[in-house]
């Protein structure tokens, strides 16, 4: 008798983007901190060691997952907020899109979210918030690529706040004694905070005690939402 050896299969073909999508539904979820390349793998039905070549390491893993949320939900946020936008209207879809996971009625705001030019990807089940601050608060899993990239982003959020309530300011939505860039500043830091709350499971009614708060010193009463 003798003993014949099984040829080893042909190592199964990547989809990038399956496998991009389904590491950025499951950072979303559980954090990026929550979540190794081993069980992205496993749950791909791939080869952990064909998943890190693919990606060439875990660092760019999280960036293709962080670009595709900047294509998909970041872009065309950003692209509301000008000096003309409705102030109240922009700060509350900001922390709305925190406090409520993304579900805003936008018929009840004087403003309108642009099209996407990609069909976005279904949020994943409990994913608490926004993946990009969610990412962000992972900060020791963040290489520097990742800092630079938020730093970035904060950055363009912060010139388009500072638009924003300029505009307001002129219309009599913001207070006249506000700061835009300074306000920016406050309301991007806030924000952060509040999605630090989210994945804490803060009760709604405290997040939004904080919201109205926060709302409170800069737009006056009979312009707030």
């Amino acid at each position: 008798m003798t003993n014949t050896k099984k040829k080893a299969g042909r190592p199964k073909l990547i989809n990038r983007d399956e496998v991009i999508n389904i590491a950025f539904h499951l950072y979303w979820e559980h954090g990026v901190e929550n979540v190794s390349m081993s069980s992205i793998a496993k749950k791909a039905n791939i080869d952990r060691a064909g998943l890190y070549k693919e990606f060439d390491g875990e660092d760019n893993l999280i960036q293709e997952c962080l670009n595709l949320y900047k294509e998909t939900f970041q872009l065309p946020m950003l692209n509301m907020i000008d000096d003309t936008s409705d102030l109240p209207s922009v700060i509350k879809v900001l922390f709305d899109a925190i406090i409520y996971d993304g579900q805003i009625n936008f018929d009840k705001l004087n403003i309108e979210l642009p099209e996407s030019t990609e069909d976005p990807p279904e949020r994943a089940n409990n994913a608490a918030g926004c993946f990009y601050l969610r990412t962000k608060i992972a900060n020791t899993k963040l290489s520097n690529s990742h800092i630079k990239y938020t730093q970035l982003y904060d950055k363009e959020v912060i010139r388009r706040l500072s638009l924003c309530i300029e505009g307001a300011k002129k219309n009599n939505r913001a207070y006249d004694h506000v700061d835009p860039t300074k306000t920016a500043e406050f309301i991007n830091a806030q924000i952060f905070l509040m999605q630090s709350l989210r994945s804490s499971q803060t009760s709604e009614e405290k997040m939004l005690d904080i919201y109205n708060m926060i709302v409170a010193t800069i737009i006056p009463e009979k312009y707030r939402l």
